[in-house]
Order: C-alpha cells, then sequence, then structure tokens
C-alpha cells in the first residue's frame, strides 16, 4: 500500500523520465559503491518497465473507451434525435389544441366538446411521449457510464494479464 501511494505520488510530481534521470544521476553519485549502483539500476529497469506497462495501460484505455464510446454514440445517438423531434412536434401540437381550446366559444356545446376531446388526446400523447423520451435519456446516460466502466475494468484486466 505504501509503495502505491509512493508510485502515484512520484508520478504527479514528476513524468517518468525525469523521475528515471534524476535515478541516473543518483546511480552516478554512488560509482564507487557497486552494491549500491547494483541497487539503483535495479531499481531504475524495473520503474521503467512500470512507466513502458502503464503507457501501455493508457493508451489501451484511451483507445477502448473512445471505440466503446463512439460505438455507442453512433448506434443510439439516432435514437435520442428521433425522440427529441417527436417530443418537439408533440410539444407544438399540444400548444396549437391548446390555443384552439381557449378560442372555442364555450356556447357551441359541439364544437367545445370535439376541442376538449382532441385537448384530452394530444395530452395524454404527449405525456406519454415525454415520459418515453425522460426514460430514453435516463437509460442513454446510464449505459453510457456503463461503458466507460466496462472498458476502464476490461483494460486493467488485460493490464495485470500483460504484468504476468
Amino acid at each position: 500500500m505504501l509503495w502505491q501511494v509512493f508510485f502515484l505520488k512520484v508520478k504527479t510530481l514528476f513524468h517518468y523520465s525525469n523521475f528515471i534521470a534524476s535515478l541516473v544521476n543518483l546511480s552516478q553519485c554512488f560509482s564507487s559503491d557497486d552494491a549500491m549502483v547494483k541497487y539503483i539500476n535495479r531499481f531504475i529497469s524495473t520503474f521503467y518497465e512500470i512507466s513502458k506497462y502503464d503507457t501501455i495501460f493508457n493508451e489501451q484505455l484511451n483507445r477502448t473507451i473512445n471505440e466503446n464510446l463512439c460505438n455507442f454514440l453512433h448506434d443510439d445517438i439516432g435514437t435520442i434525435k428521433e425522440l427529441k423531434r417527436r417530443f418537439e412536434k408533440r410539444s407544438d401540437d399540444l400548444d396549437l389544441v391548446f390555443n384552439r381550446y381557449s378560442q372555442v366559444p364555450k356556447g357551441k356545446v359541439t364544437e367545445f366538446e370535439e376541442a376538449r376531446n382532441m385537448l384530452t388526446a394530444t395530452r395524454s400523447c404527449f405525456q406519454h411521449l415525454s415520459l418515453d423520451y425522460v426514460a430514453q435519456l435516463s437509460l442513454f446516460s446510464s449505459r453510457r457510464n456503463h461503458i466507460i466502466i466496462d472498458s476502464v475494468r476490461h483494460n486493467r484486466t488485460c493490464f495485470f494479464c500483460l504484468s504476468f
């Protein structure tokens, strides 16, 4: 656990190459002590391998997440756009029906009943469509989060398989 914290701090404070260059300079300072140089060089080679695997992991992670998100957006954004278009159309229809309903004189019973029935039907259709639109947006958002998490988990598993 302590090494993980140290590794994260080193990664945030220094770039890998700067840290490795510092270790090389440290090894030159102990050039008279062969045992110390041997241990430092072993640490340098190990740290260099870790930095290579971390670079590979980050590249694979970025590529996988980008590919999965692009596929997800390509497949699902059409559905969301279609629902948005239908939602806006039904919203405009509802506005028109509200205007007609408000302009119908109350004395004309048949026209008033017809406008009220039209308002009820349009309102019901709009409510169902708005619920469907919100549900699809919620599903879209949750699927996006799962795709990202699954990509990271898959790459993490592959990274640990590569390291053994």
